[in-house]
Protein backbone atom coordinates (compact mmCIF):
# COMPACT_ATOMS: atom_id res chain seq x y z
CA UNK A 1 0.00 0.00 0.00
CA UNK A 2 1.20 3.51 -0.80
CA UNK A 3 2.03 5.95 1.98
CA UNK A 4 -0.93 8.03 3.12
CA UNK A 5 -1.24 11.64 2.06
CA UNK A 6 -1.88 13.73 5.18
CA UNK A 7 -2.47 17.25 6.38
CA UNK A 8 -2.85 19.26 9.57
CA UNK A 9 -4.61 22.06 7.64
CA UNK A 10 -8.35 21.79 8.30
CA UNK A 11 -9.04 23.95 5.23
CA UNK A 12 -7.20 21.65 2.79
CA UNK A 13 -9.59 19.56 0.73
CA UNK A 14 -9.29 16.35 -1.25
CA UNK A 15 -12.49 16.02 -3.24
CA UNK A 16 -11.66 12.59 -4.67
CA UNK A 17 -10.43 11.03 -1.42
CA UNK A 18 -12.04 9.30 1.49
CA UNK A 19 -10.72 11.21 4.50
CA UNK A 20 -9.82 9.67 7.85
CA UNK A 21 -9.94 12.37 10.53
CA UNK A 22 -7.73 11.27 13.44
CA UNK A 23 -8.37 13.05 16.74
CA UNK A 24 -7.39 12.77 20.37
CA UNK A 25 -7.08 14.64 23.63
CA UNK A 26 -3.87 16.70 23.57
CA UNK A 27 -1.78 16.50 26.75
CA UNK A 28 1.32 18.70 27.20
CA UNK A 29 4.25 16.80 28.64
CA UNK A 30 6.83 18.44 30.95
CA UNK A 31 9.27 18.29 28.01
CA UNK A 32 6.96 20.61 26.07
CA UNK A 33 5.94 17.89 23.62
CA UNK A 34 2.30 17.05 23.03
CA UNK A 35 1.02 13.54 23.56
CA UNK A 36 -2.42 12.40 22.38
CA UNK A 37 -4.73 10.21 24.44
CA UNK A 38 -8.11 8.68 23.65
CA UNK A 39 -7.24 8.71 19.94
CA UNK A 40 -10.05 7.80 17.56
CA UNK A 41 -10.95 8.38 13.93
CA UNK A 42 -13.88 9.54 11.85
CA UNK A 43 -14.43 8.87 8.15
CA UNK A 44 -15.84 11.41 5.72
CA UNK A 45 -15.92 12.12 2.01
CA UNK A 46 -17.02 14.76 -0.44
CA UNK A 47 -20.19 14.09 -2.39
CA UNK A 48 -19.47 11.91 -5.39
CA UNK A 49 -21.52 10.78 -8.36
CA UNK A 50 -20.33 7.68 -10.16
CA UNK A 51 -21.79 4.81 -12.18
CA UNK A 52 -23.21 3.27 -9.01
CA UNK A 53 -25.06 6.24 -7.47
CA UNK A 54 -24.68 9.54 -5.62
CA UNK A 55 -22.68 9.29 -2.40
CA UNK A 56 -23.64 12.13 -0.09
CA UNK A 57 -21.17 13.79 2.26
CA UNK A 58 -21.27 12.21 5.70
CA UNK A 59 -19.14 11.98 8.87
CA UNK A 60 -19.05 8.47 10.33
CA UNK A 61 -17.47 7.35 13.57
CA UNK A 62 -15.78 7.35 15.97
CA UNK A 63 -13.75 4.22 15.25
CA UNK A 64 -10.41 2.90 16.39
CA UNK A 65 -7.85 4.23 13.89
CA UNK A 66 -7.00 0.85 12.33
CA UNK A 67 -10.68 0.05 11.79
CA UNK A 68 -11.29 3.49 10.24
CA UNK A 69 -8.34 3.06 7.85
CA UNK A 70 -9.61 -0.37 6.73
CA UNK A 71 -13.17 0.91 6.32
CA UNK A 72 -11.97 3.96 4.36
CA UNK A 73 -9.99 1.73 1.99
CA UNK A 74 -13.06 -0.45 1.41
CA UNK A 75 -15.18 2.63 0.72
CA UNK A 76 -12.52 3.98 -1.64
CA UNK A 77 -12.56 0.79 -3.71
CA UNK A 78 -16.32 0.31 -3.77
CA UNK A 79 -17.21 3.94 -4.43
CA UNK A 80 -14.33 4.57 -6.83
CA UNK A 81 -12.54 7.36 -4.98
CA UNK A 82 -8.90 7.95 -5.93
CA UNK A 83 -7.31 7.62 -2.49
CA UNK A 84 -7.56 7.61 1.28
CA UNK A 85 -6.09 10.74 2.87
CA UNK A 86 -5.65 11.75 6.50
CA UNK A 87 -6.35 14.83 8.59
CA UNK A 88 -4.59 15.08 11.96
CA UNK A 89 -4.18 17.96 14.40
CA UNK A 90 -0.42 17.30 14.47
CA UNK A 91 1.99 14.78 12.90
CA UNK A 92 2.85 13.44 16.37
CA UNK A 93 -0.59 11.82 16.78
CA UNK A 94 0.36 9.23 14.12
CA UNK A 95 1.57 5.76 15.19
CA UNK A 96 3.91 3.85 12.86
CA UNK A 97 1.94 0.63 13.37
CA UNK A 98 -1.01 2.22 11.53
CA UNK A 99 0.94 2.50 8.27
CA UNK A 100 3.26 4.82 6.42
CA UNK A 101 2.81 8.55 5.82
CA UNK A 102 4.15 10.53 2.89
CA UNK A 103 7.29 12.42 3.88
CA UNK A 104 5.76 15.80 3.01
CA UNK A 105 2.51 17.12 4.36
CA UNK A 106 -0.29 17.77 1.87
CA UNK A 107 -3.27 15.87 0.52
CA UNK A 108 -3.39 17.42 -2.95
CA UNK A 109 -2.26 14.97 -5.63
CA UNK A 110 1.50 15.02 -6.26
CA UNK A 111 2.57 17.36 -9.05
CA UNK A 112 4.25 15.38 -11.79
CA UNK A 113 5.21 18.43 -13.87
CA UNK A 114 3.51 20.30 -16.66
CA UNK A 115 1.61 18.03 -19.01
Amino acid sequence: MSPYAWTTDSDEEAEDSVIVDIRGDAVKLPSGETQYENVCAFIYWSEKVNSLRVFKTILDGPYPVVKALKQAETLRLVWQYESVALWMPHRSIWRDEWGELRALEGIAPPNFGDE
